[in-house]
């Protein structure tokens, strides 16, 4: 809810032409983002252990799905990202992820690994890469073209 209303907040203030708004907003976002994908492999890793029996190896590759499709989600949709209105995306990308995290707290002990886990991972996957190149657009979007590298790696 608190990630939802601070990206309200970025596309509003960067619209609007407040542009430090914008960005302490981007930050508090991609902040928030970066440590609920840090919670989910945390989470992930010990209901894998723990409850499912995997060893360290397994589990680490049972939560690749979330790195390999965020990897190839923005590549593959860069154009369709580019056209779309960020608010809508932002929108659907925050909704996939609390019905994909939903999915995941309702997952049983014994899981079936490609319906219980593997799944959620895939939307989780690319629903935070979305909205993680949603929010790198906008906190730039007006810097300057040579400025564009300190910007991007700033608002991280």
């Amino acid at each position: 809810m608190a990630v939802g209303a601070a990206a309200g907040r970025c596309c509003r203030a960067q619209h609007g032409g407040v542009d430090r708004d914008a960005d302490r907003a981007s930050e508090q976002v991609v902040g928030r983002l970066e440590d609920a994908v840090t919670a989910i492999v945390y989470v992930g890793t010990l209901y894998l252990q723990g409850p499912l029996g995997y060893r360290s190896f397994e589990a680490a590759l049972a939560l690749l799905p979330v790195d390999v499709v965020a990897f190839v989600v923005p590549l593959l949709a860069a154009g369709a990202i580019a056209r779309r209105s960020p608010r809508a995306l932002l929108a659907g990308s925050f909704a996939l992820t609390a019905l994909a995290l939903l999915w995941l707290a309702r997952a049983p002990v014994p899981a079936d690994y490609a319906v219980d886990v593997m799944a959620p991972l895939v939307v989780l996957g690319a629903s935070l890469s979305v909205a993680f190149v949603v929010l790198t657009q906008e906190a730039i979007a007006d810097v300057e073209p040579d400025e564009k590298g300190l910007a991007s790696a700033r608002s991280r």
